[in-house]
């Protein structure tokens, strides 16, 4: 009888199993997203707006790949394509070598503008510092930088050098504005695209918080689509078509 009750037991668990693949597998390709106004922005439907989120639906759209998105922490999202379990992709992602030794990446979807430096207002001696070698040479200020997060290769290399004054967090940028009016660190960096919404957010003042231009910011990284090393060479390449059809 044990055996009997163990083996209808296997039985339901592997059916389950596979009527949710197949499900997933006629629900087309994963991306996965995480609410980032204004790249992603979740919408009740289960579509993905903002900066990004409409780009990538244009040109799946274009290439004819069926799809649908998930949203999941940014963390998370590498953490899967790294393990490289299913046929997934991950919207907005910054290529670097080490991603590329897991990870397959299309064409880029989008370049952001230059990084902007929140400090607080009353703090001259951030205000002071506007430029990133300026920075660079300020260990006595402490940066606010994002856990995991990669700022591009020249203000990687900048976070490395000042490694000792750097306050991690997984914090998004409303909260890392928060951390800095709380005074937990001296500035952070943000994108341009992203400052005016997240000042918003917290409703702070000119008084409180400025954002600062930097004078020798590099040009924006550029974005990608990453997907695990499951997705075929032919999907990207239907990708890319698609990207330059509409963006190049």
């Amino acid at each position: 009888m044990k055996r009997d009750w163990a083996r209808v037991i296997w039985l339901t668990v592997a059916i389950g199993f596979a009527t949710s693949s197949a499900g997933w597998a006629e629900s087309g390709l994963e991306f996965m997203y995480h609410e980032r106004a204004p790249y992603y922005v979740g919408q009740d439907d289960g579509a993905v707006g903002g900066i990004i989120g409409t780009r990538v639906t244009k040109i799946l759209s274009t290439a004819g790949i069926p799809h649908f998105f998930r949203r999941v922490p940014a963390n998370r999202q590498l953490r899967e394509i790294e393990r490289n379990l299913r046929r997934a992709c991950a919207l907005g992602w910054f290529k670097k070598p080490e991603r590329e030794t897991f990870a397959k990446f299309s064409k880029p979807v989008y370049r952001d503008k230059p990084m902007l430096m929140l400090i607080r207002g009353s703090e001259p001696k951030t205000a002071d510092k506007t430029s990133l070698a300026g920075l660079s040479e300020s260990p006595e200020l402490r940066m606010g930088a994002k856990l995991g997060y990669s700022y591009g290769p020249v203000i990687d290399k900048m976070i490395e050098k000042l490694r000792f004054s750097v306050v991690t967090t997984s914090q998004d940028n409303v909260g890392m504005l928060r951390m800095l009016i709380g005074k937990r660190f001296d500035y952070f960096l943000a994108a341009a695209e992203e400052v005016s919404g997240i000042l918003e957010e917290v409703n702070v003042t000119d008084d409180n918080v400025i954002a600062v231009p930097l004078s020798d910011s590099p040009p924006g990284n550029y974005r990608y689509i990453m997907c695990s090393k499951r997705v075929d060479d032919d999907l990207i390449h239907r990708l890319n078509l698609a990207i330059g059809e509409n963006f190049e």
